[in-house]
């Protein structure tokens, strides 16, 4: 049972990682402009609408990989039930990539494909820890 909640927490912990990695990149590629005042919303909305899709694009591929490399690192560690960690962490990452698009818009497209990202992500690094 301890190995198993270490495991959520660790594969938690790399999730995070892996999307920080990535959106850090992501921001040097498209850095933000030194006058924006992130917790303005109305100045982000206007932010994120001159954002090419490239911006965005990584952004899915950071939630993939950061769900997939979870799953991974969460199954090696948890003892049994490693298809329902990697599921629950899955739905976890799921529930809060909701609430960033609610609360910071995106574009539609952004909207209707960054949900599909976390489920297939968590279930391929099983499968790979499976084999």
């Amino acid at each position: 049972m301890a190995r198993n909640s270490v495991g959520v927490l660790v594969g938690l912990v790399v999730a995070f990682g892996i999307v920080w990695s990535i959106e850090s990149i992501n921001y040097r590629l498209f850095p933000l402009p030194a006058d924006l005042d992130v917790t303005d919303i109305d100045a982000m909305k206007a932010h994120m609408k001159t954002l090419p899709a490239m911006a965005f694009v990584t952004v899915l591929i950071a939630h993939f990989l950061g769900a997939m490399g979870a799953a991974w690192v969460a199954s090696l560690i948890a003892n049994s039930h490693q298809r329902q960690i990697s599921l629950g962490i899955g739905l976890f990452l799921l529930i809060m990539g909701l609430i960033t698009i609610f609360q910071i818009p995106h574009p539609v497209w952004f909207m209707l494909l960054d949900p599909l990202m976390y489920i297939p992500g968590v279930l391929i690094g099983y499968n790979i820890y499976q084999k």
